[in-house]
């Protein structure tokens, strides 16, 4: 967890981070943060995001990254008239200024097995949604300390997002549980508290 703290630490310029891109400050901001290939489903959120746009003007979409795909997923953008909207970085050097601004943090992967975007995002308490590929249901618990949608099931993703939108502001609890998440399963120095307690216990069984 200490990688995590220094990594999500120093700069906040998450207001700047807004106006360079023309994102409003009231804008809900959807983010995806890693490599752009066919193995994290980002044409599909694209797609759906098209549907989300038309019916909630003030969401907007930004991926950070860059990778194999990424003039794949530009045209996606340029089909779908989401120029204004949906937003493609490259590679940035100061990720935690991302992190700090979203809204909401989507990973639509078909396969994953700990994904650190996902947990840095929790870290700073964004609400996190993903697919329940490999490792990733392990971390998420759907509706305590996240949300989850079946892997493949971008209808339902969908679904989820707008559902969060809708109800942004009455999912704090899911916020605090995403970074307190975090902070006891990552934490090596609790862990290893944890794994002396239960030494201590055997040992004193066996007196």
């Amino acid at each position: 967890i200490e990688d995590l703290k220094n990594r999500t630490s120093g700069s906040n310029s998450d207001k700047s981070f807004r106006t360079e891109y023309s994102i409003g400050e009231n804008d809900f901001l959807i983010g995806y943060v890693g490599r752009l290939s066919y193995a994290k489903g980002l044409e599909y959120l694209i797609k759906k995001f098209a549907v989300i746009s038309d019916r909630y003007p003030d969401v907007k979409l930004i991926l950070v990254g860059d990778g194999e795909i990424k003039s794949v997923l530009e045209n996606i953008i340029k089909e779908h008239s989401l120029e204004e909207k949906c937003i493609i970085t490259g590679t940035v050097s100061n990720v935690s200024d991302y992190y700090k601004t979203l809204n909401l943090f989507v990973l639509p992967s078909f396969s994953e097995s700990t994904n650190l975007g996902l947990l840095e995002s929790m870290y700073l308490e964004n609400i996190c949604l993903s697919s329940d590929c490999g490792g990733i249901k392990e971390i998420i618990e759907d509706g305590k300390n996240g949300f989850l949608f079946n892997n493949g099931n971008f209808d339902e993703m969908m679904e989820k997002i707008i559902f969060i939108f809708e109800n942004f502001e009455r999912l704090d609890y899911i916020r605090k549980n995403a970074r307190a998440t975090v902070e006891r399963r990552f934490d090596l120095s609790k862990n290893i508290k944890n794994i002396e307690k239960e030494l201590t216990d055997i040992f004193e069984e066996r007196k």
